[in-house]
Parts: C-alpha cells; structure tokens; sequence
C-alpha cells in the first residue's frame, strides 16, 4: 500500500510540475480522490463538489477531478472504433464506468463546470496506428479538453492520461506496441495505465499529436496548418523549430468561448472546411449539431411544433440543407478513402514481394557462387594431395650418396688434371643442367601458404558469424510477422533496417576477398607450380645420372662434389617447405570447404524465409482490408442515421415556416 501511495503520489507531482502554481498539495488530493463515497459517485454535480472541497487553488481542483476520473473512468474504445451515435450523459458515464474520448472530454468539462473552472471539449484529429505521413485526414472523430487555470489555457487529454491501447494478441504484438508503437493485430484493448504526460501538455509537444479542428485550440501563436500535420513529424518540427512558441495564444479563445452553443457549432462547421477542405463529415455534423440544439430549445412535444422566429428559422433550415450535402459528400469521402487504402494496401503487398524477390535472388545467386567455390575447393584439395605425395616420394630420390664418391685410398692425388680434362669433355651438357637447376631455385615460385589459407579461414569464420545473425533476424522478423498476422504495414525497406542487405554484402565483400582470392590463385598457380617441380626433379635425376655416367667413366676422383650437393642439400629443403606449406594449408581447405556449405544452408533458410512472407502477406493484407471495409460499413450506417434525423429536422423546421 506504501509503495502504490508512492507511485501516485509521484504521478501528481508529475502533474502538478506542469501546472503554473506554486504550490500543489498532491498528497491531499490523492487521498480525497481516493475516499470519494460510494453513494455520490453517480453524480456528477456532488462527485465534483466533493472533490474539490477544502482545496486552495483551481489547480488542485483540476488535479483532484482529473485524478478521479482517471482512476475510475475506463476507455470504451469498442465505442470509439463502432462509431456509437449515443453520446451519454454525465450521469450514465459515471454510472457505466466507461466512456469514449468524447464522453471523457465531457464529463471533464461538466465536472469542472461544478468547480466555476471554464473548460472546454476540443474535437479534432489524432493519427491512427495506420497513419503515415502524407496521408489524407477525412474526419476529426477525437476530442480532448482545454482548462483554464488562473490566466493560462491548458491541454488536457484524460483519455490516454487514464488509458493506454495495447493489442489483444501475443506477448509479442504486445512488446511491439510498448516498445515501438507498432499495432500487429486488428484487436486492440484499453489498459488502465495512468501517463501524467497527457495532463497539461505543452502547446508545441501536443500539436505533434493532436491536430484541433479549429486552430484556436492549439494554443500556438503560429497555428500550424492540417497539411503540415498531415505531412508528418519532421515538417512539424521543422515549423515548430523556425516559430518557436514566445507566448501562449488566447485571444481567439477567450472571444470563442463566449459564444452560445448553437453559434459554436456553426462556428466550428464553417471554419472546418476551411482549414481541411476533405472533412465533409465534419463540417455536416457540426451543422446537425446546431440545428438539432435549436430543435431541442424550441421544439414543444406536446404541439409537435416548433416555436421561433422566422430569422431564427431560415438559418437552421439553410444549416439542415448544407448538412445533407455535406453528408452526401461524406459517404463519397468514405468510398475515396476505402479506395486510397485498398490501393496501398496492394502497392504495400506489391513493393514487398518484388523486395523480396531481389533478396531471394541475392541470396540464392551467392549460395550458387558457394558451390562452385566447394567444388573448385575440393578440386584443387586433390591437386594438392598429389603435391604432397609427389614430393613426399620424390623428395629422398637423389641423395648425396649418388653424387659423393666411395674414398678411393690408391688414387694419386696429382693426377686431378687429368680427371678435369677428361670432365671438361662432358662439361656442355651438365653446364647446362646446373644453369637449369639454378634458374628454378632462384624462380621464388609462387604457391599457396598456411597464411594464406589461414587469412581466408579468418575472413570466412567471419563472413559465416555475420551471415548467423543475418539469417536469426530475418527467421525472427519474419517468424513474428507470421505468429501475430500485423496489420500495420512498414515500409518495404523494413527488412533493410534490420541490417539484412548491409549483412549480405559484408559477407559477399568478405568472400571475395577471401575464398574467391584464394581459389582463383590455386586454379591458377598450383598447376604451375607442380608442373615445375616435376620439371625440376627430372632435370636434378638426369643431372645426377649424367654425373654419375662421367664419374664411372674416370679413374680419379674429380674433386668437386661438394658443389653438387649443395644443389641437392637446397633442392632437399626447398621440397621439404613446400611440402610443409602445402600439408597445413591442405588441413584449412577442408575447414572453409564447410563453412562455405554451412553458407549455403543459412542462404537457403532465408530464400525460404522470404517465400513464407509473400504468402502471408496476402493474408495480411486481406485481413487488414476486411478490418477496413467493417469501418466503411459503419461509417455508411453512421451517416445514414444522421441523414434520417436530419431530414426529420428539416420537415420540421420548413412546417414551422409555414
């Protein structure tokens, strides 16, 4: 009980911080509101009295009526969205427990009616959960309050102070709307959720979401216009930004609020049009409100007549013809309107297929890139297996055995010249061969490293993380679109912002700064250079025979063979590197080889992913479009009534004319 004590007693204060008084008593105020007696709260007249008794300030006495209702009065937003043509009256709003934005505004004014505090109802619009900058605003079905407190009008909206709209589905479409504001299903509930934000907003805060009818009510010094509203957030801030609110604005007000009710209502209707030329319903309801008041005034049930003057007259029957054209005019707004939706509602379903077509061709043009890197992988992992088993047998074929003479104790040591004459006849032929055998060593052939190889795991080991989480946000995106069927359509780019395309070509760029390089350099360069090292090895085994040939044919030894194996000493080493080389970068191929598979799965998971999308797109989209065409048939059933009752007034007036 603490704790909740805390808790609101908080949230006055967070209320009472925007009113312009010196001192709130929020403790007072919580505790009256929350021992109202039982027996009065049915009425408005002794609710109000009660709530306000013993406090200072009309401050505190906004605070404490507010508070209340809030705290007891729920949304019936079932109401709000069926159109209801009952408005109820403050007595049965207290007795129900439930109101509309339009009953909240009304029991709002009538209770500080009772406190000698001036209030007023402001209709106007607010942009629904479909709402997207650009588009057309046909009717103001939204009405919230201003309050005079001392020298300075304030902006009260008691129904999302007391409420707050969450969908009627899945934790998830719940954590979508708290978070992001995003609706994902046509079922929405009113949740009791107390937002002190809502209560005194501040004039150049509120026009970013409440757009009044008239301007007068947006308290602006500089009212900004229902296009500028309609085009979006950026350019209110933008209008905002360059007139910055010095003072708040009243003088239209004050003159406002001492009209009579009728003339308000005409008021209202003749400037509706001016300021949002497609608000026919708006500007005939407000025309039926005026003469329905007059009838109300001057209607005698017990004559069936009307009584008032013929320049009282004329004007109502003026207001009751305008009125029906008016809502003649209305049901084709409805028809444009339908039809502006349905149209989205295709070119949405339209632009997201062909999004994800192109994604699904990205996709499946990189998984086949994929393959063809496996199979030139395991192509060139056999051609490098033979390498190293050509080596391996190859390398220990000359060895220094063949080349270094056996001692020969009897050979005279001053006959070398001899033995290099007899050499020098063979001199040509080997010259060339050593020469030969030269060139390939200092050639700095150019085959694949370990580092190599391990630079392209690396990058790869990388490219495959990024292409995990890719494909978890897109299973998770597109999973939770499917759970929960949203009706609320993000842009086709959507999936980009979730880091999709950025994702698929970071792991392109990887890959072909990797596997492609490295593929490309041994389709290339591996057949060279096991072609020359075959090359060299049977140039070393001729040359060695040769020798051997020479030395057999002589009878001394010839004195140079530390010459020759040195040759052989750097031709032994050379091979055992290259081999070295070639067994641990023989140990990575295999690795990328399946990160590169696992690459493809993740690509074909996506393609799938983004198959599943299209299809329930149409479903979406059709469910979105039944939702839309229920608000048609109301709004259709709604005007016929008010045509009905209108033209009842009508006859009756032109009887009284008569």
């Amino acid at each position: 009980m603490r704790i909740l004590l805390l808790i609101c007693v908080f949230f006055l204060q967070s209320i009472a911080y925007s009113f312009a008084q010196s001192s709130v008593d929020t403790f007072k105020i919580y505790k009256k509101s929350k021992s109202a007696p039982i027996f009065i709260q049915n009425n408005p007249q002794k609710l109000s009295k009660y709530l306000i008794a013993g406090l200072q300030n009309d401050g505190e006495k906004v605070l404490s009526i507010a508070y209340w209702i809030c705290n007891n009065i729920s949304y019936k937003y079932s109401g709000q969205i069926s159109r209801s043509v009952e408005i109820k009256s403050s007595h049965k709003i207290l007795k129900k427990k439930k109101a509309t934005s339009l009953e909240y505004a009304k029991l709002f004014k009538e209770m500080c009616a009772v406190a000698n505090i001036q209030a007023e109802i402001v209709h106007g619009y607010v942009k629904d959960f479909d709402f997207f900058p650009g588009d057309t605003l046909y009717r103001a079905e939204y009405a919230w309050n201003v309050v005079k407190i001392g020298n300075e009008w304030h902006i009260i909206d008691l129904t999302l102070a007391a409420n707050d709209l969450e969908p009627d589905g899945t934790p998830f479409s719940k954590f979508m709307w708290a978070i992001l504001r995003k609706p994902t299903t046509v079922k929405m509930k009113p949740v009791k959720r107390y937002s002190p934000q809502w209560i005194c907003i501040s004039p150049d805060k509120s026009i970013y979401t409440h757009m009044p009818i008239l301007p007068l009510f947006q308290l602006l010094e500089y009212p900004i216009t229902i296009d500028v509203f309609m085009r979006g957030d950026s350019l209110i801030h933008q209008y905002v930004s360059r007139y910055p609110q010095k003072t708040r604005y009243y003088f239209d007000l004050e003159k406002y609020i001492q009209f009579s009710d009728i003339a308000k209502y005409v008021y209202v209707a003749k400037n509706t049009l001016l300021e949002n030329p497609f608000a026919h319903f708006n500007a005939a309801i407000y025309y039926y409100f005026a003469v329905e008041h007059f009838k109300n005034k001057n209607y005698l049930e017990e004559k069936a007549r009307l009584f008032a003057p013929q320049d009282e007259l004329r004007p109502m029957l003026m207001y009751s013809t305008l009125a029906d054209s008016l809502f003649a005019l209305s049901v084709y707004d409805d028809v444009r309107e339908l039809k502006a939706f349905q149209s989205r509602s295709e070119r949405w379903k339209r632009d997201l297929a062909e999004f994800n077509k192109i994604h699904q061709t990205n996709s499946q043009e990189l998984s086949k890139r994929y393959t063809k890197q496996i199979q030139s992988i395991k192509k060139v992992s056999t051609q490098n297996t033979a390498i190293i088993a050509y080596i391996e047998k190859n390398k220990n074929v000359v060895q220094e055995k063949n080349i270094i003479e056996q001692s020969r104790p009897l050979v005279q040591k001053n006959s070398d010249m001899y033995e290099a004459i007899a050499l020098k006849s063979q001199s040509d032929s080997l010259l060339q061969q050593i020469q030969a055998i030269q060139i390939f060593l200092d050639s700095q052939l150019q085959f694949v490293s370990n580092n190599d190889a391990q630079k392209a795991l690396a990058y790869e080991k990388q490219a495959l993380e990024l292409n995990q989480k890719n494909t978890r946000i897109l299973r998770n995106y597109i999973t939770k679109k499917g759970n929960s069927m949203p009706m609320v359509y993000v842009s086709n780019k959507s999936i980009e912002k979730t880091l999709y395309k950025e994702y698929l070509f970071s792991i392109d760029s990887l890959n072909t700064k990797a596997t492609d390089t490295l593929i490309n350099f041994l389709n290339i360069q591996q057949p060279i250079v096991f072609e020359q090292i075959k090359n060299y090895n049977a140039l070393l085994l001729l040359y060695t025979k040769n020798l051997q040939t020479i030395k057999s044919k002589l009878q001394t030894s010839i004195g140079e063979d530390t010459l020759y194996v040195d040759a052989l000493r750097e031709y032994t080493q050379y091979m055992q590197r290259v081999q070295t080389e070639f067994s641990k970068a023989a140990v990575a191929l295999p690795e990328i080889s399946k990160i590169l598979e696992t690459h493809v799965q993740l690509l074909k998971e996506c393609v799938e992913y983004f198959k599943k999308d299209n299809v329930l797109e149409v479903s979406r989209h059709t469910q979105y479009m039944e939702y839309r065409k229920k608000f048609r048939q109301i709004d259709t059933e709604y005007i016929k009534y008010f045509q009905k009752v209108n033209k009842e007034y009508r006859k009756i007036i032109q009887k009284a004319l008569k």
